[in-house]
């Protein structure tokens, strides 16, 4: 098997389902990387105007001196030669065009040379850069260059005297054209699980074919604080498959356990007035969540069982009671539900085909209510251009889901009690689901997505 082959990305994402211990793994084609550090070249060129005017003298030790005109760097790209499985840090060369280099010796020799560089053919200034991370960013600093090498003249102390020149020469640079910001996580939703913690990036490099990829790790909040780098000779494969093909240079991965977080975990915040929580964590992974106050306030609901109709009021379910209440656990591939309380109802029903409603009643029982929330693949005639789908179960409930009502006129056929029993245990889950549903998403792989950008302009994905 190809070590960059889609089914062993899969077979190693299903072994290894908390990915290292990060949220999300991406990899990028250095060509495409390429494209998107032009697009924020060119906008950054709109904005700051870029660097121009570049005049520098250079004299080289023991021989002639450089005197370059006019020039402006350009569009920085990629010039990986090998990875870099230990180090964040990256190569890049930039061209240094659109000026003159009048190369002139002792005064008694004078002009030696003259030399004009246009695009077509610049001089390269080619340098590593370190990667820094940090407020949810990864970028570089011109600053920080080392290995740096400009291609000026024909021999090595003249590229070494053109290197020193613009390694200062960038340090001295503002921090809008010093600093480029490579990539940053920006999320818009409001969504606290989706907030980044900590982002790195490596360079890895394909055993099958030797092509490379950059490759970006992330932990955000309430997940993994941290995860660990993979190295040369582990068994972490090529993220850059050939079953994708060239229009789809880009691969992300990301846990299940950050996607039912992020999307269930929210919306059960969200669905209480006044809702207040206390979450367990092991090593600072939230685990799971419970209700110390609020409740669930419901318009009320009409529903039909199989002899009856009946109509509540508005009611209020409490998320915090005593040992019970409401909880959540939000486990690797899966979020569950479980909510234990008591609630008063009034309600009026009738007979199917009576004309007048009965009485109106006020009853108080107790519940028990079970969810299992879960993400899956879509079919191709259901995606909607989703990538996922999610799903609200209510398993078979090995206990009554009703219990000790009171409140009920004495000596009701079991059959309608059973049915009140029904019509409460239902009006219940509709009230949960139809507050859920308020924020409740599967969308989170394109949130994700759309929070990666580049030069806070570019998605991901684009």
């Amino acid at each position: 098997m190809s070590e960059n082959s889609l089914p062993l990305l899969l077979a190693w994402m299903k072994d290894r389902p908390e990915h290292g211990d990060w949220d999300f793994i991406a990899a990028m084609a250095p060509a495409h990387l390429d494209r998107l550090l032009l697009a924020a070249h060119v906008q950054q060129v709109a904005a700051n105007g870029g660097v121009v005017g570049i005049d520098a003298t250079i004299p080289v030790p023991n021989g002639p001196t450089h005197n370059l005109y006019g020039y402006r760097l350009g569009a920085p790209e990629l010039a990986l030669s090998r990875p870099s499985y230990e180090i964040a840090q990256l190569e890049q060369r930039t061209p240094v065009s659109g000026g003159v280099d009048i190369l002139s010796g002792t005064p008694l020799e004078g002009i030696l040379a003259l030399s004009a560089h246009d695009l077509l053919d610049p001089l390269w200034l080619s340098q590593t850069l370190p990667v820094a991370g940090s407020d949810g960013q990864l970028s570089i600093d011109l600053a920080d260059a080392h290995h740096v090498q400009l291609s000026l003249g024909r021999s090595a102390p003249e590229r070494e005297a053109g290197a020193e020149f613009f390694k200062a020469f960038q340090q001295d640079l503002p921090p809008e054209h010093r600093i480029q910001n490579l990539v940053e996580f920006v999320d818009d939703t409001g969504n606290a699980y989706l907030r980044p913690r900590s982002l790195g990036l490596r360079t890895h490099q394909s055993k099958a074919d030797g092509s490379l990829a950059v490759v970006f790790f992330g932990a955000l909040q309430h997940g993994p604080l941290e995860g660990g780098y993979p190295t040369a000779d582990s068994a972490f494969p090529f993220l850059l498959t050939p079953e994708q093909g060239l229009e789809n240079p880009l691969t992300l991965l990301l846990t299940r356990r950050l996607l039912h977080r992020a999307a269930f975990a929210v919306a059960v915040e969200q669905m209480l007035d006044g809702g207040q929580f206390r979450y367990d964590e092991a090593a600072q992974l939230r685990t799971g969540m419970r209700a110390t106050a609020g409740h669930l306030v419901s318009q009320g609901a009409r529903l039909d069982t199989r002899d009856f109709s009946f109509q509540s009021d508005q009611f209020s379910m409490p998320a915090a009671s005593g040992s019970g209440g409401l909880r959540v656990e939000l486990l690797a591939d899966r979020a569950e539900l479980s909510w234990l309380g008591s609630c008063t109802l009034a309600f009026r029903y009738k007979a199917h085909g009576e004309q007048y409603w009965q009485p109106q009643l006020e009853v108080t029982f107790d519940f028990h209510l079970q969810q299992r929330f879960d993400l899956f693949k879509p079919e191709p005639d259901e995606a909607d251009d989703a990538v996922l789908l999610g799903q609200v179960v209510w398993p078979l409930a090995e206990s009554p889901e009703v219990t000790s009502v009171s409140g009920l006129p004495r000596n009701l056929p079991e059959a309608t009690l059973g049915q009140m029993r029904q019509f409460f245990a239902l009006t219940l889950k509709q009230a949960v689901l139809e507050r859920l549903a308020q924020r409740l998403t599967a969308r989170i792989p394109e949130q994700v997505q759309a929070a990666v950008r580049w030069s806070r302009h570019s998605q991901f994905a684009a």
